[in-house]
């Protein structure tokens, strides 16, 4: 398949973001302080995308050492002042559902970065962060893998996601460098 045929493709299976199904963490605290950063514009508050919905209510629930996972909406993240480049990719690479959610996130962090003219981007796959710099001579570094919430992480699975984002950023990250 050329690249004009996988990036076709990969429209295809791509959805609107504002439509997906959404989960966002909750603190396992009574502390009223903490809790205010885990509201909408709160710095630990992030929406978690889904295709359908049956994924999203299967992810919910309690998730590493500090939270919980719970329902939410698409208006709830835009008044908590999110858009689509900050939203976190539900699903792990080997899930099928993967690209449906990814695909518009990381269209939509790239055009962020161009925009801002920022080198460095971020998102959250499978509850993992993961960072890319675009370095002096346009030299691509994705980093990360480490778990939120002190979760667990699956070193293989981060590994496979390492590369499947740098294979997808490297032509895409171009127009910074420009």
């Amino acid at each position: 398949m050329t690249n004009s045929a996988t990036s076709n493709a990969k429209a295809d299976i791509s959805m609107d973001i504002r439509h997906a199904h959404f989960a966002r963490p909750f603190p396992r605290s009574d502390d009223a302080a903490e809790a205010a950063l885990w509201q909408p514009g709160g710095e630990t508050f992030y929406p978690e995308a889904f295709a359908d919905m049956a994924s999203r209510d299967a992810a919910l629930g309690p998730c590493g050492r500090w939270a919980t996972f719970i329902p939410t909406t698409w208006s709830e993240a835009e008044i908590g002042g999110f858009s689509s480049a900050s939203v976190a990719v539900g699903y792990s690479i080997d899930d099928p559902r993967f690209s449906a959610i990814a695909e518009p996130v990381i269209e939509a962090v790239v055009a962020q970065m161009i925009e801002s003219r920022s080198s460095h981007g971020r998102i959250v796959i499978a509850r993992a962060v993961y960072e890319f710099h675009v370095r002096d001579g346009g030299r691509l570094e994705v980093a990360g893998g480490c778990a939120t919430f002190g979760a667990q992480v699956d070193e293989a699975l981060s590994d496979r996601t390492l590369d499947w984002l740098y294979r997808e950023l490297v032509d895409r990250v171009g127009a910074l460098v420009g």
